[in-house]
Formats: structure tokens, sequence, C-alpha cells
């Protein structure tokens, strides 16, 4: 299969190579067909067309990335709209999508999700009883797995933009008293504490550290 893929991937904008890409996504992947998304001008846009099918993986990663990112957008601005001042508010896109087991056996019609105002992944969004439906575990293997890519992707970004902060104030610290700088030392430190506390809290759903979220 890589040395095919290999070969029609020298033309991807190619008629046979979409074909066949649909085909394979069919028959070997859980995977998902978008029926519609709102489009708005400041919200979250996924890089999928209607009624493509996609993989499983590729639409989760991009679902909950556009989410994780809009989220603290959309809860500001409702707190915004409980202000009073409702000109910066932002209301959350709506999608809504079907899941298939490969081969094409439905496992859940119509989700509806709210990007930018979700706390729980698409396999606990398939109604009731829904440990119960073939291929939900795997899809929640596959959530798992994609969402403790994201929460590390958001760690290692604070990490980074502390670490920056660290070394500035370090700079700064150069020629001040020693207790000044273990003050330094001390902030920095918090990198380490930091990744502890979120790996100790993740997956508690009712929290929404699914997607790194605080209180919802």
């Amino acid at each position: 299969m890589l040395q095919l893929e290999k070969i029609i991937s020298l033309d991807t904008n190619s008629d046979f190579y979409k074909e066949w890409k649909q085909d394979h996504i069919y028959k070997e992947n859980y995977h998902v067909r978008l029926q519609w998304s709102e489009e708005r001008p400041d919200g979250p846009k996924l890089p999928f067309k209607e009624t493509e099918l996609i993989s499983y993986q590729d639409f989760a990663k991009e679902l909950y990335k556009a989410n994780q990112d809009f989220y603290p957008i959309h809860q500001e601005g409702m707190k915004q709209v409980t202000a009073g001042n409702t000109e910066g508010y932002i209301p959350p896109t709506k999608i809504k999508f079907d899941v298939y087991a490969p081969g094409g056996e439905m496992i859940k019609e119509g989700i509806r999700y709210d990007i930018g105002d979700e706390t729980t992944p698409i396999s606990q969004m398939l109604g009731l009883g829904y440990r119960r439906l073939n291929g939900q575990s795997v899809l929640a293997s596959m959530d798992e797995e994609i969402l403790s890519q994201l929460e590390n992707r958001e760690v290692n970004k604070e990490i980074s933009q502390e670490a920056n902060e660290s070394a500035r104030l370090t700079e700064e610290g150069e020629g001040q008293t020693p207790d000044t700088r273990e003050t330094v030392a001390f902030q920095s430190s918090k990198q380490e504490t930091k990744t502890n506390l979120l790996s100790a809290c993740r997956g508690d759903p009712e929290r929404g550290t699914y997607f790194g979220f605080g209180d919802p």
C-alpha cells in the first residue's frame, strides 16, 4: 500500500488520487462525513469540505484543536454579554457530522458540535448507551491519544513562554543581590510543577481537562 501511495501521490490533485484516497478512507479507517458547518467571519474554520470522507483521527485532531483555541475567546465573550456588552461576542461555530466504522457501517448519525463551547470528546457524544456501540472503544482510544497530544502542545507552549520569561528575569537579575537571584530561580521551577499538576488532573470531563481548560 505504501508503494502504491508513493506512486499516486506524485499528483495529489488528480481525480484518480482523490478517488483512491476516499475509497481507502472508506474501507480502512474509522471516518467522518461532515454534513454542514457554519461559517463566521471571526469564528473557527475546519479545513474540510462538506460531504467528503475524512479519517476520524484527522477530523478529531483539527476539531479539538479549533475548540481548544476558540474556547477561551468564547468564554470571555460570554462574560462580556453577562456584563451587558454584546459587541465583542462571537458565538461558537456549529457543525453536524456522521461517524462511520471501516467499510461504511454507521456508528452515529447527526452529531452536533459547537466549536468553542464543548468539553466532551466525540466518543462520549454518541447518545444514550454509547459505551455499548460497536467501535466506541476504538474512538475513545483515538480521542485519548489526540487530546493527550494537544495537552502536551499547550503545556509545551506555556513552558516555553515561562522559560523565555525566566531567561529575561535572569538577565535583569544579573548584578542584583543573591536573595533576588534566588527568587528568579524559584519562578522558573514552576515549569515542572505545572506539568505534574496538569498530568494529575487529566481525564476529568466535568472540569473540561480533556481540552486543557479550567472550569467550563
